[in-house]
């Protein structure tokens, strides 16, 4: 979870003793943080928090941002804080299928083994590579077209 907030003209030491500080207080008692790392620069305050491995996520941003939001008597020209969510999508797992069956089959089996690591817990994001989309094709001979005031153009 990142936490930002802009505050205009203040010092770094400023941003410290009456963001930084204040914020580092109210999350001391959310449950499952690993680590908290802050940063005061000229107008702005950033704050890294980071969960444990096996930490519900939805639980955890929510807990973080109900902290945060729950701060009051900021300075008065400071930006409101954002809370976001950082996303890692570094690759976990690679899976390559093959096997003598039908390519439509093999496509199939592939769907539901992504439907199935999708369901996963501390799984965000799961891609399909190499398969294709299924194609409709239909032949109608030139006599048919006729017969039916058919052209190409339609």
């Amino acid at each position: 979870m990142d936490v930002s907030i802009t505050w205009q003209g203040a010092g770094p030491r400023d941003i410290e003793e009456q963001i930084i500080i204040r914020f580092e207080e109210v999350l001391k008692s959310v449950e499952d943080i690993k680590s908290v790392v802050s940063k005061a620069t000229e107008g702005r305050a950033r704050i890294t928090i980071t969960g444990k491995e096996r930490v519900d996520r939805k639980q955890f941003a929510d807990a973080v941002r109900e902290k945060i939001n729950s701060v009051n008597g900021l300075p008065a020209d400071a930006d409101r804080a954002r809370v976001s969510e950082r996303v890692n999508r570094q690759a976990m797992i690679r899976l390559a299928l093959h096997g003598d069956i039908p390519v439509r089959t093999l496509s199939s089996l592939a769907r539901e083994i992504r439907k199935e690591i999708g369901a996963l817990p501390l799984i965000s994001n799961v891609n399909l590579l190499g398969v294709g989309q299924e194609e409709i094709s239909i032949e109608i001979s030139e006599q048919a077209m006729s017969l039916y005031k058919i052209t190409f153009m339609k």
